[in-house]
């Protein structure tokens, strides 16, 4: 597992103080799933922009080919 997705598991995980006073983590998937939503759309904002100001020739598969890649890369998807 890369550190992003750790980093983002950790974010989800809230601790639980009981009715007996133990208090232990809970993994809260909706909010994981949120959270690497949330990454995504950060990880493509600079895209957006670039294709936006025209910066570059973008065919739609260019972008998302250039989608595919950047967060893949962010997540360290198919370079390990």
């Amino acid at each position: 597992m890369n550190n992003k997705i750790k980093e983002l598991k950790e974010q989800a995980t809230v601790l639980i103080d009981d009715d007996w006073g133990c208090i232990y983590p809970e993994f809260d998937e909706e909010k994981f799933a949120e959270l690497i939503v949330k990454e995504c759309i950060s990880t493509l904002d600079p895209l957006v922009k670039d294709v936006e100001l025209e910066r570059a020739e973008w065919t739609a598969l260019g972008i998302i080919e250039e989608a595919q890649f950047r967060i893949a890369e962010k997540f360290l998807i198919g370079g390990e």
